[in-house]
């Protein structure tokens, strides 16, 4: 069975190792100090690894992707979350397949 803290500790296990130069990660799947191997546990590490992989590649701050314009355009205290430009760059983060982000009663 998967274990949400493992998910979590490999997470950042393997985010510390990424920063810090490593280029492999060991031991997707793996629970149990390496003595069990689950499937379940290989589908999150998969997904844990893409984002590791996103963080370590940077995360582009620049005038475009910060929306200065349109921040400057819109104005303080005015809707620029619904602007067409945050929805084409929101689509540059990793968007997790298994992870479910929506509010519990949204998904119930």
């Amino acid at each position: 069975m998967c274990d949400a803290q493992s998910g979590h500790e490999k997470t950042l296990t393997g985010l510390m190792a990424a920063l810090a130069g490593a280029n492999l990660i060991y031991g997707p799947g793996m629970i149990e100090s390496g003595m069990t191997f689950d499937y379940g546990q290989i589908v999150m590490d998969n997904e844990f690894a893409k984002m590791i992989k996103f963080t370590v590649g940077g995360i582009p701050v620049n005038d475009a992707t910060l929306s200065v314009d349109l921040i400057r355009e819109v104005g303080p205290f005015k809707d620029y979350l619904a602007h067409k430009n945050t929805f084409e760059h929101m689509r540059i983060y990793p968007h997790p397949k298994i992870m479910d982000r929506r509010m519990r009663g949204t998904w119930e």
